[in-house]
């Protein structure tokens, strides 16, 4: 005989009610991580999760431990910071032959790239771009004249792009004709980590 056969009446009317119970917990819990900019959980996924993980995310002063609930959520590329050069004409990197940036810039285990490859060099600026964080960086890899004629067809994230071209103008004079490979900027608060960088 199965346990469910051994329960009374009343205890099994109990036991529907909490089950109904833990299922509005755990609804109400996913719908406040998904309004705080949090991580978008289903219901059923936050029945996975252990008990003092839900009692974190049920507490009532989570939104003073997450985003700003009067604000929309934003994503990685939107909240992290970027390097913008003071001036493009101290850009005078390489354009050609190999090139080997530096483990802070370029971490993904093939550091050594070919310029002389139109695709690469352009991946390069873009990595360049986006990873790197001191001036000494942006000066000895990006190379002025290559910066502008890669910069209408570079994939870069929205903010990059404002930065860069609220600093210089000529930048956005570029893409006049060509519009920007720019990645949606209403991305799902889910989507918070940091972007994969493109290898072509």
């Amino acid at each position: 005989m199965s346990n469910g056969d051994t329960l009374t009446p009343g205890q099994r009317r109990l036991a529907k009610a909490n089950r109904k119970r833990l299922r509005a917990s755990e609804t109400k819990a996913a719908e406040r991580l998904r309004n705080r900019g949090w991580i978008c959980l289903t219901p059923e996924q936050v029945a996975t999760l252990p008990e003092a993980v839900k009692a974190i995310i049920s507490h009532p002063q989570l939104g003073k431990l997450g985003h700003d609930t009067e604000r929309p959520a934003q994503s990685y590329s939107e909240r992290r910071p970027y390097a913008v050069a003071e001036n493009l004409d101290a850009l005078t990197g390489p354009t050609t032959g190999t090139i080997t940036l530096p483990h802070r810039i370029d971490w993904s285990g093939s550091p050594t790239h070919d310029l002389d490859n139109p695709g690469m060099l352009r991946s390069v600026y873009q990595t360049i771009l986006t990873e790197a964080f001191r001036q000494e960086d942006l000066n000895n890899f990006l190379n002025r004249a290559a910066l502008i004629r890669l910069w209408p067809d570079m994939f870069l994230p929205a903010k990059v792009r404002r930065l860069w071209e609220e600093r210089f103008p000529e930048l956005a004079a570029t893409r006049t004709e060509n519009p920007p490979c720019t990645p949606s900027t209403n991305a799902s608060p889910a989507s918070d980590s940091p972007p994969e960088r493109r290898t072509d």
